[in-house]
């Protein structure tokens, strides 16, 4: 009787080890994610702001455009 608890809760703790194991991987996976998209999010602004940057710059000095 004693084995066969012993197995069922090594069993139990397999599993709640294998699934606390997997929330942590999507958690890193989630993280990742959002780290990406606000790096995206500021090169995109990077390159709006050079962009109106060298269309103001062109307006005034129309020869200088590129």
């Amino acid at each position: 009787m004693l084995r066969d608890q012993m197995i069922t809760f090594l069993q139990a703790t397999v599993i709640f080890l294998l699934l606390t194991n997997a929330v942590s991987v999507a958690a890193a996976a989630y993280a990742i994610a959002v780290a990406a998209g606000l790096n995206n999010r500021r090169r995109d602004a990077k390159a709006m702001v050079v962009s109106k940057a060298n269309a103001a710059l062109s307006a005034m000095w129309p020869s200088s455009a590129r």
